[in-house]
Parts: structure tokens; sequence; C-alpha cells
């Protein structure tokens, strides 16, 4: 269950969050943090995502674990013809279609064992033991996994929480353990240049989020850019107080 924001009511979204006091004059406590601000900011979208963006039922996508096959011409013109004498056979329900479509089976199979056969010798003929390997490896079933361990006491184990820790053992005492002393960094500018102040113009915001790309992917807060393009008027004034507080009020208090 996901929100259909291409079905959505913008008109009503944009009078609820216009009609909103912190949106339209955000103001902020003494002492309020970056993550209380900006969950202020969140709360009336959310809101309004509640009652005006309906939601849909999207079934996964079905993966297809490997491509298709290929299949020289010879055996896809044999293969269509196994397929048409089928559907005859399941129409008409006699012997000598039954018969006609059992001997074009048998037919596909010879070409295609043929095929693979001629396939194999050529890779044997090569003798090139990447080549080989690289067959054989595609042609197995399983080609992912941790084969048994060894532990420290020379037990060999096949569990699969017992393999894990025993690779996270492996993996933290090889780290370079912290000696908690930060490097020398020698300062660039003079000591009376500062940044006193950032320009967080409520244009400059709704021209950024004007050029995001049109994503139906959705991010943390489950907003999408389509959604947050056709709402950047109203949440670019906002957004750029919010900034402004986060970054002096708060960061540099």
């Amino acid at each position: 269950m996901i929100y259909d924001y291409n079905n959505a009511d913008y008109d009503s979204i944009y009078n609820f969050l216009l009609n909103d006091l912190f949106l339209t004059n955000p103001c902020f406590n003494d002492g309020e943090t970056a993550d209380q601000t900006w969950e202020k900011f969140l709360t009336p979208i959310h809101k309004a995502i509640e009652l005006f963006v309906p939601t849909k039922i999207v079934c996964p996508p079905v993966r297809v674990s490997r491509r298709s096959k290929y299949r020289p011409r010879h055996i896809r013109r044999a293969l269509n013809k196994k397929r048409h004498l089928w559907r005859l056979h399941c129409k008409n329900k006699t012997l000598l279609s039954k018969s006609q479509y059992e001997k074009q089976s048998a037919y596909v199979k010879k070409l295609i064992f043929d095929y693979q056969k001629q396939t194999e010798q050529s890779f044997i003929k090569q003798a090139n033991l990447g080549t080989f390997y690289r067959f054989i490896n595609s042609k197995l079933s399983c080609k992912s996994g941790v084969g048994p361990l060894k532990s420290p006491s020379g037990d060999i184990t096949i569990d699969g929480p017992e393999k894990a820790e025993l690779l996270n053992n492996y993996f933290a005492s090889i780290f370079t353990v912290d000696d908690g002393k930060l490097p020398l960094f020698n300062q660039r500018v003079k000591n009376d240049v500062f940044m006193s102040h950032v320009d967080f113009s409520s244009c400059d915001i709704a021209k950024v989020i004007a050029n995001l790309k049109n994503t139906r992917t959705v991010d943390l807060h489950g907003f999408n850019n389509i959604f947050i393009k056709c709402l950047r008027f109203v949440l670019a004034k906002p957004l750029s107080m919010i900034y402004s507080y986060i970054l002096f009020h708060w960061h540099y208090s």
C-alpha cells in the first residue's frame, strides 16, 4: 500500500498548508533542537497527505532470475511448430494430432541436445581454462554462499550464525584501533574571517525544487519529487526560515 501522488488533490493540500500557522509564520522556541523544528515542519504535511492523497496497492514486479536462453533459428522454428501442434491437439483431441505433436516434441528435444553438445565441444576445443570455468559456473544452480569455516579451535562449523560470528571477529581483528587523536589540520583562513550570515532566499529554494528530477521514488519522509515540486511555492518560505534557524540560532548557539 503506497500513496498515489499522481492522483492527489493538490488544491486541497495547498489550501490546507496555507491555513497552518507554523508553515505560514514559523516561530521557534528557545532551545528547540533541529530535529524538533523539522518535525514541526513535517507534521502538517503528513496530515495533508493522509487527508487528500489516495492510496493504491502495488504488486511487486515479477523478477526473472535468468535471461531467456538463446536458440538458433532452426530450433526456434521447431519450437514454434511444436506449440502450433500442441494447440491443434488441444482443440481436436485426435490420435493423429497427438502423434504429430509427440513426433515434433522428440525432434525438438534432439535438436536442443545436439546444439548443447556442439556448444560444450566448442568450449573444450578452445583449450581456454578461464572460458571453461566460466561456462561451468554458468551451469551451477547455486553461485553464492559461504562454505564451511574453521574456528580458531580447529573445529569445522556449518551453522549460519556461527559462520557470521567468525567472519565478524576476523574482520574486526584486522581493523585499525582508533587512538582518539585527531590529525593536525592547519587553519586556511585568518582569524578575522568568519561566516556571519547566509541568505536562504525562498525564491532560490523554489528554483532548486523546480529543478529536481521528476522521479516517483519516495525519500525517507515518504515524499517524492513530483509531490514536492507541486507544493514548492507554499514550502519555500518556511524552509528558508527553518534553514536559517537551524544553521545560526541553534548550530552556533
